[in-house]
């Protein structure tokens, strides 16, 4: 028997926090490569590139098979050969007007 992981509310563990990082690299890529918008800086999508983490298995065997044969850190060209590329889409989409409708943070003067 495996002994469980102890893990509280503030310590993800690896597997959650390497499939966030490449869900949002996926819509980040995709919104920048097909709808010309950004939703992180370049820099932040090069750091977060650099940081995947290709060894963990994320519960998606199809996908982390793809991402090991098809990502490329330093560009996001290679979402174009996404193989759920309309759900991208939709994800994408969602996260745009989720952004658009956030308040604004204003200034005053």
């Amino acid at each position: 028997m495996t002994p469980a992981v102890k893990t509280n509310r503030y310590t993800p563990i690896p597997v959650e926090t390497e499939r966030r990082r490449r869900i949002r690299l996926t819509v980040a890529a995709f919104t920048y490569e097909y709808l010309s918008e950004s939703v992180m800086s370049d820099g932040e999508f090069d750091r977060e590139c650099l940081a995947v983490d290709l060894s963990v298995d994320t519960g998606r065997a199809d996908l982390d098979e793809w991402w090991r044969r098809e990502f490329t850190p330093g560009t996001g060209m290679w979402i174009r050969r996404h193989p759920e590329l309309g759900l991208v889409a939709i994800r994408a989409k969602q996260w745009l007007e989720s952004l658009s409708t956030a308040p604004q943070d204003t200034q005053q003067g």
